[in-house]
């Protein structure tokens, strides 16, 4: 079903092959795999320079409006002023992308802004938690700890690895995050209140997933297929996955 929604949305292309079907990316799939490439597996130490990208979309109208919105909320962006979305470290190839892939790179005012108000000032924090809602996200990556958590100190105890079984848990593993991710606009840390939840989950997502790496990695290897034979070695990127998988396999 999965598998289905993607073909239909336009993320895969699919080719018969007898009475199998092969699946590849669409060139705007792989830009979507790629930001959420970034999102999910990539380190985040990057500085705040304080400036602010802001993206005006009062000029798009109707569904092409709901749909630029949700783009730029999939960013990262926040709503704050009504027709104006702003965030303080969007990557601007990243941005110039996604407005081109909807042929409004041209009806779109971008916009480079810095504050006057130091970072940890009470109306710029006042600002975040409005635009990003971060009490929420805070209780949800609570909750993702408290779930997850018991199953890292199983597997640290475990003799043995299933490698079917770390597949099954590695799948929903960063299917959880990437809801959480979604949602997570990754401000900087000046924006962020202290001791941020976040973090913590981050490691606990990275730890696990560098634990079930190898055994379904194996379990892959021996069921999947392409329509040439066994499946290619992984590209180099896979192995920068949360700073580094060389010697997890």
């Amino acid at each position: 079903t999965s598998v289905y929604r993607l073909f239909k949305e336009g993320w895969l292309s699919s080719r018969q092959v007898g009475r199998r079907s092969f699946y590849s990316v669409t060139g705007s799939g792989l830009r979507r795999f790629s930001t959420a490439f970034r999102r999910i597996y990539a380190e985040h130490h990057v500085k705040w320079d304080g400036i602010w990208r802001v993206v005006v979309t009062s000029q798009v109208n109707g569904a092409g409006r709901d749909n630029l919105r949700r783009e730029l909320g999939w960013l990262g962006f926040g709503t704050i002023a009504p027709g104006i979305m702003a965030h303080p470290m969007a990557e601007v190839d990243l941005l110039t992308g996604t407005l081109q892939d909807m042929g409004l790179q041209d009806e779109i005012i971008m916009m480079s802004a810095t504050s006057e108000n130091p970072a940890d000032s009470q109306p710029l924090r006042n600002l975040v938690q409005t635009c990003w809602n971060l009490d929420r996200l805070s209780g949800d990556y609570h909750r993702f700890l408290a779930r997850f958590r018991p199953i890292w100190a199983a597997l640290e105890s475990a003799d043995s690895l299933d490698p079917e079984l770390c597949f099954q848990t590695r799948i929903l593993l960063i299917h959880e995050y990437r809801r959480l991710l979604l949602r997570d606009p990754q401000l900087p840390k000046e924006l962020l209140p202290p001791d941020w939840v976040g973090a913590s989950a981050r490691l606990l997502c990275r730890n696990l997933y560098r634990c079930l790496l190898g055994p379904s990695e194996r379990y892959l290897s021996r069921t999947l297929i392409t329509a040439d034979g066994p499946l290619p070695e992984a590209a180099p990127s896979f192995y920068e996955r949360f700073g580094g998988l060389v010697d997890t396999l």
